[in-house]
């Protein structure tokens, strides 16, 4: 009996927390993994769950750019059931379909990634993993350069907080 409730506990809590995916080695995970649950409990409100680490999909290379098809790990990821969000992350090099250009992160409905390779930094990765997460719970871009939702202007910037659009992320 007491089993069963731990796992009915675990499961609750599963369904409540964000799952964080890695496809392949990822620098500085662990600092990144701990930046990355440190922001989402501050702005979501919700716990981080480590999948594992997986190999990156091969057929989402695109070689002809040496980068990877963001659609195609975002469809990937969302196999991943039971959570409330999916983020994928990575050091590798990332592009939208078509035309095929570099990005910093995608969004589906339910998961979303995010690459190293061109943020570069923790805190702006963090960022970036935080505005994918608001696409995955149906938030939209903002014009507000301070919200986190601010649609890419050619300036990747740190913002701290969600305009008045937006509050109500937890």
């Amino acid at each position: 009996m007491r089993l069963l409730i731990l796992l009915l506990i675990s499961i609750h809590l599963k369904g409540q927390s964000i799952g964080v995916l890695t496809y392949g080695e990822v620098p500085n995970r662990t600092v990144l993994i701990t930046a990355l649950q440190k922001e989402i409990k501050r702005v979501y409100g919700k716990e981080i769950i480590e999948i594992g680490v997986v190999e990156i999909p091969r057929r989402a290379y695109y070689k002809p750019r040496y980068r990877y098809i963001a659609d195609m790990l975002v469809n990937d990821a969302a196999r991943y059931k039971g959570y409330s969000s999916i983020l994928a992350i990575t050091a590798k090099d990332i592009s939208t379909d078509s035309p095929n250009w570099g990005i910093c992160g995608l969004a589906g409905d339910y998961s979303c990634v995010v690459s190293m390779y061109r943020t570069k930094t923790i805190p702006l990765f963090v960022d970036v993993a935080i505005h994918e997460i608001g696409h995955t719970i149906g938030y939209n871009h903002c014009r507000d350069v301070s919200c986190f939702m601010q649609e890419y202007d050619g300036t990747l910037r740190v913002h701290k907080k969600f305009c008045d659009n937006h509050k109500g992320a937890k």
